[in-house]
């Protein structure tokens, strides 16, 4: 379709997380229809690989669109193929990354997509002031690292600051362990750029005393990424006796930064790749002019 001179184009990055439950993944094809205040997007396919929508995962995609304007509702459904068909979705973030705006559609409880009663499709109205952070946690490589207290994140930004979460449903079993990485997704509310982060625990449990490495916070609406190094232990009768720490990044890269950091990757190797096919074309007509100087050489012997 030609792109429409006279109307205004933004760039959307869709956001879709699958809830963390087991059988909560699809094979189905994925559609969102997004009504706005000043346009429509009707039916687009949500696809950018084989294995979109698995169990707790993040799907991110990207549009070009006519400005939308105030996203006032969102349409999610399915098509109901594949072996595994029934989906369970946990929470749906739409970001016009050239208006730096966003809007959060939360699932309360997870909506459950189901082809055997026919209930495909869901409209959902943007929650505000709302988002996700996925907190990733490094316990460290040392004898007695890990912990069986309960830990706590509280997340200061520039808008304000979130309540004491409990970081409390990992991929893992067993939380905290020596040397593990442990993902946490909370639901909070919006606190904008992140500037500090507490970080502590009850000292419960038989072995409470914990040696943290560092922790990464992702804002899932907008990508943006906090990394903080901590490389101290948690422990009340060793070291400084501190069982809770507050902390600075040590480093943030913004979603806009990956994106361009990808697309110069993404340059590169097409670089690469037409330097490889001219070498390959040359090697190609050596070949040919080989042949015909063999031929030529063949015809002079006849004669």
């Amino acid at each position: 379709m030609a792109r429409d001179s006279s109307k205004k184009y933004c760039n959307y990055r869709f956001v879709v997380i699958t809830a963390n439950d087991r059988g909560a993944g699809t094979d189905a094809n994925v559609y969102v229809t997004v009504d706005g205040k000043e346009g429509r997007l009707d039916r687009a396919v949500l696809d950018n690989s084989k294995n979109n929508f698995e169990t707790v995962q993040i799907d991110v995609f990207y549009m070009e669109l006519v400005d939308l304007g105030e996203i006032t509702s969102c349409t999610v459904e399915t098509d109901g193929t594949g072996l595994g068909s029934t989906w369970k979705l946990d929470k749906l973030f739409i970001v016009n990354e050239t208006t730096s705006t966003r809007w959060v559609f939360l699932v309360i409880c997870g909506l459950i997509l189901l082809l055997e009663i026919k209930k495909l499709k869901r409209v959902f109205k943007p929650t505000t002031g709302k988002t996700s952070y996925q907190v990733k946690v490094h316990t460290g490589r040392k004898s007695g690292a890990g912990t069986d207290a309960s830990v706590f994140v509280i997340i200061k930004g520039t808008k304000g600051i979130t309540s004491k979460m409990e970081l409390e449903t990992s991929q893992h079993a067993n939380k905290f362990e020596d040397y593990q990485v442990d993902r946490f997704a909370l639901d909070s509310k919006e606190v904008g750029q992140i500037t500090h982060m507490t970080i502590g625990h009850d000292n419960s449990g038989f072995g409470a005393s914990w040696y943290l490495e560092d922790v990464e916070i992702e804002d899932l609406a907008t990508g943006d990424q906090y990394f903080f190094t901590v490389e101290q232990w948690f422990d009340k009768k060793s070291g400084d006796g501190l069982i809770e720490r507050t902390l600075k990044p040590t480093k943030i890269v913004l979603a806009s930064e990956r994106k361009r950091d990808d697309e110069e990757e993404k340059k590169d190797v097409k670089k690469e790749e037409k330097k490889e096919e001219k070498k390959d074309v040359k090697k190609e007509e050596k070949k040919d002019v080989k042949k015909e100087e063999k031929k030529k050489r063949i015809f002079r012997k006849k004669r």
